[in-house]
């Protein structure tokens, strides 16, 4: 039915909520998307990842991984839907001091970007995830070329610009 649906509604306004900066909306979505969850078999990953960026903001980078850890029947069919995820999970890992689950995040991306040359966003996904991972400012500016103005895009030209400021080879 719908309850499904609208508990989807409920992560997406959270994650707008964080978009905004206010983490008490954000806050205040997660509640209603977790109350809705009695009764819905449906995971959605947009709202497992809207828990989890909400527990990243309110309790840090270890509990959003954590999170993400507890819940992998989905991760795979979700990074090939939602491009700026493996980047955000990428650093969020390392973020935790976890680079071994970094690392697996940015292998399974690349392999399916492999397994899926129809779909180059894959591509764009994996040369962000990679990016972050190994600080490498080429595979971020392929990442920004492949993606463009999408959300994952911004995403990548936001890294290259931290990763550029901290210092890194100038390059790309």
């Amino acid at each position: 039915g719908t309850c499904g649906f609208a508990r989807l509604g409920d992560a997406v306004l959270a994650i707008v909520a964080l978009m905004r900066g206010d983490l008490a909306a954000a806050d205040r979505n997660i509640e209603q998307y977790n109350v809705k969850a009695t009764g819905n078999a449906i995971p959605w990953g947009w709202g497992i990842w809207a828990v989890a960026r909400v527990a990243e903001a309110q309790h840090g980078p270890q509990r959003a991984a954590d999170l993400l850890a507890a819940d992998t029947r989905m991760w795979r069919w979700f990074l090939l839907l939602e491009p700026d995820l493996a980047a955000w999970w990428t650093r969020v890992c390392l973020a935790a001091d976890d680079p071994a689950r970094a690392g697996r995040v940015v292998g399974t991306i690349t392999r399916l970007a492999e397994t899926n040359p129809g779909y180059p966003v894959l591509a764009g996904s994996a040369a962000h995830a990679h990016g972050v991972l190994h600080r490498d400012a080429a595979a971020l500016a392929e990442a920004i070329r492949r993606l463009g103005g999408s959300w994952a895009g911004i995403s990548a030209t936001e890294d290259l610009g931290v990763l550029l400021r901290d210092g890194a080879d100038h390059r790309a």
